[in-house]
């Protein structure tokens, strides 16, 4: 496929670099239910260190495996989107129990949608 200059997410190849991705994304979920209750610094630990983790393989694997060839810009978005979803999961173990209870992240099913959307977002107690 072509985008912006450069070619994007071209081939089988795609999958065995974003599955890891994406299942370290979910890891992270479930680290958050995990430490929700413990200590404030073991939780920034584990949440600065989810962050440098996922950080590092975009930047050492996915970037150099599937945009080498692409645009700046492109870069650029792609970059700053998957730096959003990696922040959005880390604030949900450095909250701990507070901020699960105030988004409403009340069960793993809850968390699971919580880190596959990078954003901060709420649920309604009334579903």
């Amino acid at each position: 496929a072509m985008v912006a200059g450069g070619t994007i997410m071209a081939g089988p190849s795609w999958l065995l670099v974003a599955l890891p991705y994406t299942l370290g994304h979910l890891l992270v979920g479930a680290l958050a239910l995990y430490l929700k209750a413990r200590g404030p610094v073991l939780r920034w630990l584990a949440g600065f260190l989810s962050v440098v983790l996922l950080s590092g393989f975009k930047t050492g694997i996915i970037f150099p495996a599937q945009f080498s060839h692409s645009s700046t810009g492109l870069k650029i978005i792609i970059y700053c989107i998957t730096a959003l979803w990696e922040c959005s999961n880390a604030a949900l173990v450095f909250g701990g129990k507070a901020l699960h209870d105030k988004f409403g992240v009340t069960s793993p099913c809850r968390a699971l949608i919580y880190t596959l959307i990078p954003c901060q977002m709420k649920f309604n107690a009334k579903y």
